[in-house]
């Protein structure tokens, strides 16, 4: 996965052609419902390799059905992060929006999607409206990211 794109849905086709094209506007619960958005970020204190606790932390990928069945071997590590990282579940951060939203008539999801196994997950919601600066017009987005550690490399 060299462009490290997970998962993506969208009313159009974006520059990489890959993934889902709606050819509509989604709410929320449209967009979570794909299989790309169905897992949990957990952290955890890591351990070192006898199996002490070390004064560091990470964050894991948790597959909702995996989750269901209680498979904790099946969780995947994202990233390490601090000791005071607090994980926001991305279907939080799209509550969040959505209360935005809700304040601005015409306002939709554009783009959702998902980043390598997870580390990153985001939205963007076109907000319905629009200024104008001389002949210039400038369209108003509300972008929602996660960071759930990213590891080297990814």
């Amino acid at each position: 996965m060299a462009h490290n794109i997970n998962t993506y849905r969208g009313r159009e086709a974006a520059w990489h052609k890959l993934g889902t094209v709606t050819g509509k506007y989604e709410t929320t619960e449209e967009l979570l419902r794909d299989p790309g958005f169905q897992f949990v970020v957990f952290k955890s204190q890591l351990h070192d390799g006898l199996g002490r606790p070390v004064d560091a932390w990470g964050t894991f990928r948790w597959n909702l059905a995996d989750k269901l069945a209680g498979l904790k071997e099946k969780a995947e590590f994202l990233g390490a992060v601090g000791k005071d990282y607090a994980v926001l579940q991305h279907d939080e951060g799209f509550k969040s929006i959505d209360a935005l939203m809700n304040t601005a008539d015409g306002a939709h999801y554009e783009t959702a999607g998902v980043l390598g196994n997870g580390e990153r997950v985001w939205a963007l919601a076109d907000l319905g409206f629009a200024a104008r600066v001389g002949d210039d017009v400038q369209h108003g987005y509300l972008l929602f990211s996660t960071g759930h550690g990213w590891q080297h490399g990814s």
